[in-house]
């Protein structure tokens, strides 16, 4: 009986040591979880604070985007006044800095005079977090031009314009100023019947200008019409140059480069066209004459530099190119028929969704004549001829706008109008060509043609003075109570590893938004 007892109280006192050790145990792991659940409060103080300083230097860096805009707008010298591109350095906004950095997009050094696309850097900082916003910018300049060629018109024509079958006029959606609006239509014609619409183009949002003894019967169509307050000139084109080099298509004038770049050519969109040979015809800057030009796939030509081009007779491309370099421009004076086929003018990407600023290819026409572009041509330019019979048929496209003596578009053909070349006009009655009774201003009614100097002339004259013509001089204006001009349009992409961040943010919304609804109706 004793040994019993002697074992049973072993027994328990074993027990009694197991189960301390099991306390022990128990006490260190709830100490540790203790240590490390109160160390990531710790953390987690730290943690919000940083993510709420980021979002803060996120919204400052966006406050200091629209700042670098603003500045962009107005006639500041922001191209000379920096130093190696930082136009704002520690820059006060609020109760933090910024730091504002504009490079030239092409070249990515400082900008200089001609920079008109840049890539804009905003560097801001809250508590000691770092945010960096960046974006793309292009600069539309704007020196108060007169808009004396009805450039504010997809379509203007003295006396008829004509749309038939599916052909259409559009806004050019891959502008980078698109937007859904309507179309301006105008016409200096006054009979009935002057505009003809088929049933396409009938569902078009236009809006029909015509002279204030118009017709009430001068489209069958119901449109929205308004009228001009005065009658109003249809200048000639401006005159072409007197001093010129001549142009030999067959040789000596042209640069041979072979197109085994075969890489660009496809990566880049261009049409192949048949029986293209390997040699493309290089026009370099200058002023250039040539009695009668035609252009066939044997003759594709690139334009590097400002190229004018003066063509005494007619002008025809049949399944031919006419390709612009980066920054180049190509101006026509075109003096007799013109005879598109399936060609292409414009900028490497020959699609149609591909941009180009229309005004660098202006294509001018000096006599009573007849332009033809038919096929599948595209043609990215600013066509004015006055006197001439311009007509679209096939699937052809214009890229940029028309104005003629008479414009037909039949079958598929279209008008792609960018919004970037209406910078007003005569559609503009509040703009300073009109006086305060809506009459058109003596000076303007003197001109006869397109002359740039003259034009140039007028506007020196007239910018002297307030767009309300009470004669203040703008440099007495009080600076502390007039907002600053900012007559340049800047258009800007919000880039987040390449892309627009701000569509992607969107993209992400809609997701989320998608995905609540999806859940919303699994519970329903």
């Amino acid at each position: 009986m004793n040994q019993f007892s002697q074992q049973h109280n072993t027994n328990a006192i074993s027990r009694r040591g197991v189960a301390m050790m099991l306390v022990m145990v128990a006490v260190l792991v709830t100490g540790a979880m203790a240590v490390a659940y109160f160390g990531s409060r710790d953390n987690s103080i730290a943690i919000s604070a940083n993510i709420a300083s980021s979002s803060k230097a996120r919204i400052v860096a966006e406050s200091g985007l629209d700042l670098a805009l603003a500045i962009l707008e107005t006639d500041a010298s922001w191209r000379t006044s920096h130093i190696d591109g930082v136009i704002l350095q520690d820059h006060q906004l609020g109760d933090e800095t910024i730091t504002i950095t504009v490079l030239d997009a092409e070249t990515e050094l400082p900008p200089t005079e001609s920079t008109f696309e840049v890539l804009i850097s905003i560097s801001a900082t809250v508590e000691g977090q770092t945010q960096i916003t960046e974006a793309t910018a292009t600069i539309f300049p704007n020196d108060d031009e007169f808009d004396v060629d009805y450039s504010e018109f997809a379509i203007f024509a003295q006396e008829e314009i004509s749309m038939l079958g599916i052909s259409s006029v559009q806004n050019w959606v891959a502008s980078p100023n698109s937007v859904e609006q309507q179309l301006r239509i105008g016409t200096l014609a006054t009979n009935p019947m002057s505009i003809q619409m088929g049933s396409n183009a009938q569902h078009q949002k236009f809006e029909l200008y015509t002279p204030q003894e118009a017709s009430s019967m001068i489209s069958a169509t119901s449109l929205m019409t308004s009228q001009f307050t005065d009658s109003l000139p249809f200048l000639a084109p401006p005159p072409p140059p007197t001093e010129f080099e001549s142009l030999n298509i067959d040789n000596e004038d042209f640069d041979s480069a072979s197109l085994d770049r075969w890489s660009d050519l496809f990566t880049s969109g261009l049409r192949n066209f048949r029986g293209r040979k390997s040699n493309y015809r290089a026009i370099q800057e200058g002023t250039y004459e040539v009695e009668e030009l035609s252009l066939t796939s044997m003759d594709p030509i690139e334009i590097s530099g400002d190229v004018i081009l003066i063509v005494e007779e007619d002008f025809t491309m049949n399944n031919s190119s006419i390709t612009l370099l980066d920054n180049a421009t190509l101006t026509l004076h075109i003096g007799g028929d013109v005879e598109i086929k399936t060609s292409y003018i414009g900028n490497a990407n020959q699609s149609s969704r591909s941009w180009m600023d229309p005004s660098r290819v202006q294509m001018y026409g000096h006599e009573d004549s007849e332009w033809e572009i038919s096929g599948q041509s595209t043609i990215k330019a600013e066509l004015y001829a006055p006197l001439s019979e311009i007509e679209l048929g096939g699937v052809s496209t214009v890229c940029g706008r028309i104005a003629g003596n008479t414009v037909l578009l039949r079958g598929a053909a279209r008008v792609l109008y960018d919004p970037l070349l209406d910078n007003g006009g005569f559609a503009d009655t509040e703009s300073p060509m009109y006086s305060e009774d809506g009459s058109l201003l003596s000076e303007l009614r003197q001109l006869t043609q397109l002359n740039p100097d003259l034009i140039d002339s007028i506007e020196r004259s007239l910018s002297e003075y307030d767009t309300q013509g009470n004669g203040i001089n703008h440099r007495f204006y009080d600076w502390k109570s007039t907002p600053t001009d900012r007559p340049h349009e800047v258009i800007y992409m919000l880039l987040v590893y390449g892309v627009d961040a701000r569509r992607w943010e969107r993209i992400v919304r809609e997701m989320n938004h998608s995905n609540h609804s999806t859940f919303a109706q699994v519970v329903d």
